[in-house]
């Protein structure tokens, strides 16, 4: 979810992907998404991949300075309001969501547990904003090493870090048990910039490749199953469900991005483009004012649940965008509201 600059230097066909993405995962929060196994197996992984693609090697310490305030500034001022807001809803478990802020995780233990301790069970998408933000500190480790050895051998032991972590008995804080294989995602991301497959202007050529993609990738979809990166669940298969969920989540990218290539200049490109450009807002907002919304106006109304929590997303959706066009305006400038 990494902005550019300015509004000229971003990619139609990215914010694209992540306009639909974000859209997925608001759905599917609100559990009104249909086909749910197939468009969210690698609806998160995606947002990873794509920030490879933009990926901009700035030397270590300028690039980290640059994505602690993108990324740190956001999470903790809607992490904070999240919690405020919490209080309308109840005062029980004020200090619990105060811990998890910190811990950065929705439960402190797998989900298969009993008696979990549950974190930020107010906002619980904030997981990704420090998992990004741990996978872009290995990216920029790894960019350190200047041999293609030295990075392989890095990849290799990120790999394995994955791998040990995977039967850990408690989830880690801000995410460190997954960063490693979110930070592959951002490598795969940014070789995949040095190939051709995004400069192919044919859409003769996309549609083969979208066809043949997704002929691998929907079998392996269902094989491999349930997939819930937050709390550290890649499949059904143990260790190989890592594979799995890794060949998912770039295929998945390849997919979309083709598909949105496709559909280039059209408004349904640019629809999607514009939501994708406050995907990260959204991300940090949409289940605190959704519950909010659950625990005060939807418990006077006579609609479907269902509705009622669509409604609720079109709604942050247009409040978000106008937001951002009143920030781009006024607040361009501000050291702080500028990276909300």
């Amino acid at each position: 979810m990494k902005a550019s600059a300015s509004a000229a230097s971003r990619i139609e066909w990215i914010d694209a992907v992540k306009g639909l993405g974000i859209i997925l995962i608001m759905v599917s929060h609100v559990n009104c998404l249909p086909f749910e196994l197939p468009l969210t197996a690698g609806y998160v992984s995606m947002f990873f991949v794509l920030s490879g693609y933009t990926f901009k090697e700035d030397g270590f310490k300028k690039g980290m300075i640059k994505k602690s305030k993108r990324l740190l500034i956001p999470y903790f001022i809607y992490g904070i309001l999240a919690v405020l807001l919490y209080l309308f809803v109840s005062s029980y478990g004020f200090w619990k969501n105060c811990i998890g802020l910190i811990y950065s995780r929705y439960s402190f233990y797998p989900l298969n547990v009993e008696d979990n301790y549950l974190f930020l069970k107010f906002d619980s998408p904030l997981w990704f904003v420090t998992t990004l933000f741990m996978a872009y500190l290995w990216t920029y480790i790894y960019t350190l090493f200047s041999s293609k050895k030295g990075k392989f051998t890095l990849a290799v032991v990120y790999i394995l870090i994955t791998v040990l972590c995977v039967n850990l008995p408690v989830l880690l804080p801000w995410s460190i048990d997954i960063s490693f294989i979110a930070s592959l995602f951002i490598i795969v991301g940014r070789e995949i910039t040095k190939t051709s497959y995004f400069r192919i202007k044919s859409k003769r050529t996309d549609c083969l490749l979208v066809a043949c993609l997704a002929i691998v990738c929907l079998p392996l979809v269902y094989y491999n199953g349930w997939i819930n990166m937050s709390v550290r669940i890649y499949g059904e298969h143990d260790y190989v469900s890592i594979l799995y969920f890794f060949i998912i989540g770039v295929s998945t990218t390849l997919i979309y991005g083709s598909c949105f290539r496709i559909l280039a200049n059209t408004l349904i490109t640019r629809f999607f483009a514009k939501i994708g450009g406050c995907s990260l807002t959204l991300m940090c907002i949409h289940m605190p004012i959704i519950i909010l919304l659950e625990h005060t106006i939807f418990r006077h109304v006579d609609l479907n649940r269902n509705v009622m929590n669509l409604l609720a997303i079109v709604l942050i959706i247009i409040l978000v965008i106008a937001f951002h066009n009143v920030k781009k305006r006024f607040f361009q400038h501000s050291p702080i509201l500028k990276y909300l």
